[in-house]
């Protein structure tokens, strides 16, 4: 059973790219051909940015939580705002420790598809 990333402690509103999945193929005189790639041919790309204390908000468990699953290279499940619950990666993160025990942290989770 895959983990879930709980967190909700935004600093500004989620953002969302949906990213097209598709094969391409380029021929003779610049004609190219496009298509769909497989059943799963939209992907969501999100950016994130948490903000809390360390403790009080749990951010330090946060920061851990994205850390050890790069590390690992495993997904994970979240509920974006407005869509279903789905599998995603942390793909970029950073995390800017701030006054008073706060904690920002940046990042980006893109959407994956398993069995």
């Amino acid at each position: 059973m895959k983990e879930t990333f709980a967190w909700r402690v935004y600093s500004k509103p989620p953002s969302v790219e949906y990213q097209a999945v598709t094969r391409s193929v380029a021929f003779g005189d610049g004609y190219t051909q496009e298509a769909p790639d497989g059943i799963n041919n939209e992907k969501q790309v999100w950016d994130l940015e948490l903000w809390g204390h360390r403790e009080v908000d749990l951010m330090g468990d946060a920061k851990a939580f994205l850390r050890l699953r790069r590390q690992r290279g495993e997904s994970f499940l979240w509920t974006p705002p407005d869509e279903p619950t789905a599998l995603f990666r942390c793909t970029k993160l950073s995390a800017v420790d701030e006054l008073e025990g706060y904690l920002r942290i940046s990042c980006t989770f893109e959407q994956t598809f398993q069995p």
